[in-house]
């Protein structure tokens, strides 16, 4: 049974609890890459991280976007958590099924013989991925989260123990595919296990017009993730085209090391989710500042590490590398630029979903992605990395001000002094300590930021008593009756 919290202290135990999963994991792929690294050799490694890098880009196409609205749905009627159940795990299995039987098509007509069981293993990989696992699902809708933190413990443990194993025993490279396969299995069964022992059974009540109206719905969140994930490769398919190889370098690193920050705005915002979800539905009068609140917090995050990135990219760098990519450091530092906006953008994907406005969210990436393509074709010829490089800054503002604008008339406009203006503000001060580091050590450039942001934030006054009071968690939410799976059920 989930405790009684009140909606804050709800959304920082959520947050922590993914945060530190999150962070889990990141550690132990560190370790699992020196190991296979050592273990495969340059070239082999080479070939297991296409592979292992095709789980995650499978696994959009292997569920359309429902886990957002079965998440969405829970959330807005707690009471009816068992049917949605019911209704996850029969609509993720008919779409795994259908999936697995398009790869089998391929496998048979298209993909050379001695890559089919590669695709095989990383395609069941993919449908019982963590993002694909309907407990999962079940315990973001009840604001549960601390059992997906623990789930994804699990997880890697047993992943890099059957590394480990398989390593030891001198074992092909399908084999450390399968790893990543036997680990997601493992979590799959333990998470229903604890939904179970939760005292949450599915209830499989079929309805034909229901589950049509899920995958609906579900169906444009999908198409939207699936061009979040081939946005970036566009630019890198028109640098091949049109530039050099180490324009694509340059240009890959400043994406991948900006890219890597985005996990702190998906664990934020999905802690955010089932809340702002609920608010939508109720048509809740604190919806407008509960909007401003996440924004907030998601620009207090962004703004520090895209003016540290700006002011450290050549030492970034160097510590990456150690010697040469000096053409990566401008376009560190262009693309760092994007982060509150690609912060927000994230957020985006997830409320617009949450407001019922998916279909205008996935117009708005459609849009985006049209004029950075167009600018990379006018740019990449004659600038290379850089002109990519602003074609992506050109792309994420566009969808950002269509995100933006939309959502000023669905819900209300942002107050961008509180939310942009304040957080920038203390960054940049912030960035001038660095600036005046330059050529420190860079564990001392960061520890002193990490002093020098908060003291700012607190000279701009950057939080209101209002926000105080919500983060130490005084306002607290009113109790509802006790729902049917035991759950209490918030406003």
């Amino acid at each position: 049974m989930r405790s009684r919290r009140s909606t804050p202290v709800r959304i920082l135990v959520n947050f922590f609890s993914r945060f530190a999963a999150r962070i889990l994991s990141i550690l132990v792929s560190i370790v699992v890459m020196g190991m296979l690294g050592r273990y495969l050799g340059e070239r082999q490694y080479g070939e297991y991280t296409f592979w292992y890098g095709l789980i995650f880009f499978l696994q959009q196409f292997s569920d359309i976007g429902l886990e957002v609205i079965i998440v969405r749905e829970i959330a807005r009627n707690r009471k009816d958590v068992s049917l949605y159940f019911g209704d996850a795990v029969i609509l993720k299995a008919s779409l795994s099924a259908l999936f697995m039987a398009v790869i089998a098509v391929l496998a048979v007509s298209v993909v050379p013989a001695p890559s089919v069981p590669f695709l095989l293993v990383v395609s069941l990989a993919a449908v019982v991925g963590a993002s694909q696992d309907v407990s999962i699902w079940v315990f973001r809708g009840i604001e549960s989260m601390e059992y997906e933190a623990v789930l994804t413990a699990v997880s890697q443990l047993v992943w890099i123990t059957c590394i480990y194993f398989f390593i030891s025993e001198k074992l092909s490279i399908l084999h450390m595919l399968a790893a990543q396969l036997a680990a997601n299995v493992l979590r799959t069964g333990l998470g229903i296990t604890l939904v179970l022992l939760k005292g949450i059974k599915p209830s499989f009540r079929f309805d034909r017009q229901r589950f049509k109206e899920h995958l609906r719905v579900a169906l444009p969140v999908g198409v939207t993730f699936i061009t979040s994930v081939t946005y970036n490769y566009a630019n890198i398919a028109l640098l091949k085209w049109l530039a050099e190889p180490e324009d694509i370098a340059a240009y890959s690193v400043g994406t991948t090391l900006t890219t890597g920050f985005l996990f702190l705005a998906i664990t934020l915002t999905t802690s955010f989710f089932p809340v702002f979800s609920r608010y939508v539905h109720e048509k809740d009068e604190r919806l407008p500042d509960f909007y401003a609140q996440v924004s907030k917090y998601l620009v207090l995050v962004a703004a520090p590490i895209s003016v540290g990135l700006l002011f450290v990219a050549d030492e970034v760098i160097a510590l990456v590398f150690h010697h040469g990519f000096a053409t990566s450091i401008l376009s560190l530092q262009v693309l760092s630029l994007t982060l509150v906006l690609r912060f927000m953008n994230r957020m985006y994907r997830f409320i617009f979903p949450a407001a019922d406005h998916q279909t205008a969210n996935l117009k708005h990436e459609a849009a985006a992605i049209v004029v950075n393509v167009l600018l990379s074709l006018l740019l990449i010829s004659r600038y290379g990395y850089l002109g990519a490089s602003m074609a992506f800054v050109a792309g994420e503002t566009l969808l950002f001000t269509l995100n933006y604008l939309f959502m000023s008339r669905a819900i209300a406009p942002l107050p961008f002094l509180e939310v942009f203006c304040k957080p920038l503000a203390a960054s940049l001060v912030m960035g001038m300590v660095l600036f005046l580091l330059r050529g420190a050590p860079l564990l001392c450039s960061m520890a002193a930021a990490l002093l020098i942001y908060p003291a700012a934030l607190l000279l701009v006054r950057a939080f209101s008593r209002k926000e105080l009071e919500f983060i130490r968690g005084i306002a607290r939410t009113p109790k509802r009756p006790m729902a049917a799976d035991g759950d209490a059920k918030h406003v």
